[in-house]
């Protein structure tokens, strides 16, 4: 059975335990938080998934080929940007 699960992000790095296979669908503000929502198996074995949440202008070390945009956020009235990606892993070892 599939459900629908809320991550809460930080700034940054996130690193996720979401059960194996997790759709990540969309980031949004949720009441001025920044949350994340996934499809879910939830009897599925737990597996580590890493999120990048950037302002606008900040550095990111990834390769652009590695990211996947799952969302823009505008916070403080349109003053702080985020831009939220998962870091895809190519070569899982």
């Amino acid at each position: 059975m599939v459900t629908v699960w809320k991550y809460y992000l930080k700034p940054g790095e996130n690193l996720l335990r979401v059960p194996k296979g997790a759709q990540f669908l969309h980031a949004q503000l949720q009441h001025n938080i920044v949350v994340i929502w996934a499809l879910v198996e939830p009897h599925r074995d737990a597996e580590e998934r890493r999120l990048l949440a950037v302002g606008t202008g900040e550095f990111i070390q990834e390769c652009v080929y590695d990211l996947v945009h799952k969302g823009t956020l505008q916070l403080d009235g349109g003053n702080l940007i985020y831009h939220v990606f998962e870091v895809i892993d190519h070569m899982p070892f």
